[in-house]
Formats: structure tokens, C-alpha cells, sequence
């Protein structure tokens, strides 16, 4: 059961973190020792290669590499994210058939076809593999995933059946910004007034903002905007440019009109910015970037800042109008919370406090790594119950929170309120948004108020609710048990029950269960 994961993966990388039964979170890091991987596949022969190798070997031959796959990932894409996309993967694809061609330099046919999903599970086999270095009794050890919450609800289905196949026990999947706020454990201290937290994400392709209120010990999204389309990509496209014209100034050759050497390029310019991100200077070498003629040049950051000035104007714009789009009540924002490697460029960092002045801009985690430490956190939180899940059984993506709570009949209750103390009975989730559950599992409930002995039957009433939709459910011959209601749920959630989930409840065989576990 321990430890349990938090799994990102994005279009530009992924990344893995791990939670221990004391409620310590850590990143694993890969073989090269970085804590965050490149999502990138590369395969020349029978062979498939993920991470820092593939990437580095897709510079010489990008025909058989694959970057940007949650672009394509999904049914049902439209026109223009398939012509969007395909200007931004190095390989073919064939949209007909929706799968990538990876054909080798000087041949025309393809040696090897995989769909986006079989790129993703790739991924997650990656992520699996450096799972290993802390489970060693596990098979199929729990991870908690994330997903942009831009992406439709039918690609959540989709992202966890990829996990499962390359080995994890999905637990449930939240969106990137809820595990952002959830690393941070703001929401937890419930003697803090209400605050106002801003979530912004900028990767290597897309920019997105969420505005958070957290209070009471709960938090609350207020507001979603984006995704806009500008990210990390731009900057590493102008450091590109800017190598092309100082090779083609020395040697008057233009390494735009090879394929190969522009790759070479590129992939040159994202190591300069990712370590002018931390340091004052770099030397930018590329041996036989074209005709076997070497380039080799040192940048500073200075420089490299004014290479990226078109880039932070036009960040500038788009993030001031994200902001009046996502804080239309001009709300005072107490915190904010920065997610995506491109982020972690102090340059752009200054540009985010000079627009919200006011505001603490927390960067206790890498902006890189902070949505799977957030994924390995929630992880802590799920029911052990949730954990033990047959594989024969029936998996439903929740749509919407599920609630349950002890409705006591003993006093004058409507919809949950006691009206003589104007409390609400203290609630549980049975299901929250994205979680993947069985149609048949176990929980408990909190015992709101001891029932008298007069009750008939040991009929206990439960409340359920879903949305607009609210229920209450009677059960009879159930006793608590230490303050608590042991309880078996079989649920049913299809397209005509979404709003109307047809759930049943009875007691649980709590001895029996208990059994299973220690087995």
C-alpha cells in the first residue's frame, strides 16, 4: 500500500513523485539524475526509447521521434488542434488512421506506427520503471494523475486505462491546478481567514490561469481560463533564430535548409535556456551543425534576456487579459502558485510580480515538479478501501463530487441543515470529481449523533448528493462501529445517470473486510 505516486506527464515533460506513509513527499529522479524527464519517444529500430536519450538522438534524426503528444491524445479532435499540432511534432502522421509514421532519413515508408495513446503508455511505463526504485511489493502500486483542466471529461477515461496498462492501479486523477494548490497544503490550516490564490501555468506550448478561494479548510475553483497558445516553445524558437543568423553571418550557411541541422539547433537552444535559467553564462556548442562546419559561441543571460524581450511583451499582453478574464471581480489576490517549466525563467517571474505587486508568489517547489508532488500528497488522502479494487470489476469516472452524510431523523432536519443549531451535518466524500471507483466498494461514514434505542429496525438515514441532485437513503439492522457507519456503496453512472446516479447502500461485513486487508 505504501508508497503511492503522483504522476504528471505533459506535452513537453513528465515527472514523478513519490509519498511515504509519514506524509513525506519526494521527487524520483531519473538515471541522468534530473528530476523531470523530456516527453519524448524516439524508436530507429524494434526498440523504444523515452526521456533524456530519446531526445538527445531525435537532434540528429527527428523522423523517428515523437514531442507533444497530449496534443493528439483523445477522440474526437478538432480540425484546427490536429493542424496545430501537426506543425509542432517532428515526425509524420497520418490523420486518416491517427497514428504517427516514423519513417528513417532516405526511406519513404514508415518501419514503425503508434497511435498517441501508445506513446502515452510508453510514457507511464517510463514513470513505472522509476516507480520500482521504491516499491518492491507491490505489483500494481496506487498513483494519483493529473490532467490540464481544459481537457475534455472523455480523456480522463482514456489517460487512466493507459496507466493501468503500463502497470499502475489508478486511485483517481485530479486537474493540474488542484494538485498546484494541493502541494502547497493551503486549504488545511482551518483557522486561516479566506484567501485568494492565483494558479498560472506557463509550459513549453500553452499558458493557463485558475483563481482559487480557500478557507474553513476547503478551497473552492472560482474561475478556469485558457489554454493560450503561447509557452516555452517561442523562446527556444527565437534562441533557434538567433543561432541560424550567427552561424550563417561566420559561414554563410543556413541551417533552416537541413532538416537535420535545424534539429541540431533546437535542440541546442533548449539546453541554453534551461541552464540560463539558473546561471549567468553558457557556451552554446554544436559540433557539425552543418557541412562539417562546428558552431560554438558563449551567451550570457543578459543577451539571452533580449533575445526573449518579443516574447515577454507579448506574454505581457496575454497574461493582463487572462488576468481581468479570470479575476472578473477584481478580487485581491493573496498568493500565487507557478507551474511549468517555463516559469522557472527569473525574467518571467519578474514580469508576474510586476503585474500582481501585492501578491506572494510561492516557489518552495519547481514550478516543474510542483503538480505531481500535489498528485503524490492527494495520494495520502485516499481510503485504503479505494486502494483494494478488483480488476474484474466495473470502473466509473466520477463526473461530479459525490457526498454522503448521517442524516439524523432524531431532530428537525431539510437537506442536511439541523434548523434549531443551523449547522450542516458533518459530511464525507464518497466520491470526488475524477476519482476512478469500482461499482461495488466500501467506506465510512461519521456518526453524526448517537441513535436512541427507540429507532426501529436500526433504520439509519443517509444523505446523498450530486450536484443538484439529492437523495436520502434508509438502511436498516446497520450500528456504528467506534462513531462510524461501515457501509458497501454500488453505484451506476452512465450518460442517463450523470445526474441522477443510481446508488445503493447496505451494511458492510466489516470483519471480513478487515481480513482481506491483512491478507
Amino acid at each position: 500500500m505504501w508508497p503511492r505516486f503522483g504522476v504528471k506527464i505533459s506535452n513537453s515533460t513528465f515527472c514523478i513523485a513519490y509519498a511515504k506513509e509519514d506524509g513525506k513527499i519526494e521527487v524520483i529522479a531519473n538515471k541522468q539524475g534530473d528530476r523531470v524527464s523530456p516527453a519524448c519517444l524516439f524508436c530507429e529500430e524494434s526498440e523504444i526509447e523515452v526521456g533524456v536519450t530519446a531526445k538527445q538522438k531525435m537532434s540528429a534524426k527527428p523522423g523517428v521521434g515523437i514531442t507533444n503528444n497530449l496534443l493528439l491524445f483523445g477522440p474526437e479532435l478538432e480540425d484546427e488542434e490536429i493542424e496545430r499540432a501537426l506543425k509542432l511534432i517532428p515526425c509524420k502522421f497520418n490523420n486518416e488512421v491517427k497514428e504517427y509514421e516514423l519513417i528513417k532519413q532516405g526511406e519513404t515508408k514508415p518501419h514503425k506506427t503508434l497511435s498517441p495513446y501508445e506513446v502515452c503508455v510508453e510514457f507511464f511505463k517510463a514513470t513505472f520503471e522509476l516507480a520500482r526504485q521504491c516499491h518492491l511489493h507491490e505489483e500494481h502500486p496506487s498513483v494519483v494523475l493529473s490532467i490540464p483542466e481544459y481537457y475534455p471529461h472523455r480523456n480522463w477515461k482514456i489517460l487512466s486505462e493507459a496507466a493501468d496498462e503500463a502497470g499502475f492501479h489508478v486511485a483517481q486523477i485530479i486537474t493540474e491546478p488542484t494538485a498546484a494548490v494541493l502541494a502547497y497544503e493551503m486549504a488545511e490550516d482551518e483557522k486561516l481567514s479566506s484567501k485568494i490564490v492565483l494558479y498560472i501555468k506557463t509550459g513549453g506550448l500553452c499558458t493557463s490561469l485558475a483563481l482559487f478561494e480557500l478557507g474553513d479548510g476547503f478551497y473552492t475553483v472560482l474561475k478556469t481560463v485558457g489554454p493560450f497558445y503561447i509557452g516555452g516553445s517561442q523562446i527556444t524558437s527565437a534562441l533557434a533564430d538567433f543561432i541560424c543568423n550567427e552561424f550563417y553571418k561566420k559561414n554563410k550557411l543556413d541551417p533552416n535548409e537541413s532538416r537535420r541541422s535545424k534539429a541540431k539547433v533546437t535542440s541546442a537552444a533548449e539546453n541554453c535556456k534551461h541552464i540560463l535559467t539558473s546561471m549567468p553564462t553558457t557556451q552554446v556548442y554544436i559540433d557539425s551543425l552543418m557541412d562539417g562546419v562546428d558552431f560554438n559561441m558563449q551567451l550570457t543571460r543578459a543577451r539571452y534576456e533580449s533575445i526573449m524581450q518579443p516574447f515577454l511583451n507579448d506574454y505581457s499582453s496575454t497574461l493582463t487579459s487572462a488576468l481581468k478574464e479570470v479575476n472578473e471581480d477584481n478580487r485581491k489576490i493573496d498568493e500565487i502558485i507557478l507551474a511549468g517549466a517555463t516559469l522557472k525563467i527569473p525574467k518571467i517571474q519578474s514580469l508576474i510580480n510586476s503585474l500582481i505587486p501585492d501578491a506572494n508568489v510561492n516557489t518552495k517547489f519547481a514550478p516543474d515538479e510542483v503538480v505531481a508532488i500535489g498528485c503524490a500528497r492527494q495520494s495520502l488522502f485516499i481510503h485504503p478501501d479505494h486502494l483494494d479494487l478488483e480488476n474484474t470489476e466495473e470502473i466509473y469516472i466520477v463526473p461530479e463530487n459525490i457526498y454522503i452524510w448521517h442524516n439524523d431523523t432524531t431532530k428537525v432536519v431539510e437537506n442536511g441543515i439541523d434548523k434549531k443549531s443551523n449547522k450542516l451535518n458533518e459530511k464525507d466524500i464518497l466520491c470526488e470529481k475524477g476519482m476512478t471507483v469500482p461499482n461495488v466498494f466500501r467506506i465510512f461514514v461519521t456518526e453524526s449523533n448517537p441513535l436512541p434505542s427507540t429507532v426501529e429496525n436500526n433504520a439509519v438515514t443517509f444523505s446523498i448528493q450530486c450536484g443538484e441532485f439529492m437523495k436520502d437513503i434508509q438502511v436498516n439492522d446497520l450500528k456504528s462501529k467506534d462513531g462510524k457507519f461501515h457501509l458497501e456503496i454500488s453505484i451506476e453512472l452512465n450518460d442517463e445517470h450523470i445526474k441522477h446516479p443510481v446508488i445503493n447502500i447496505k451494511p458492510a461485513d466489516v470483519e471480513s473486510k478487515e481480513e482481506q486487508i491483512k491478507k
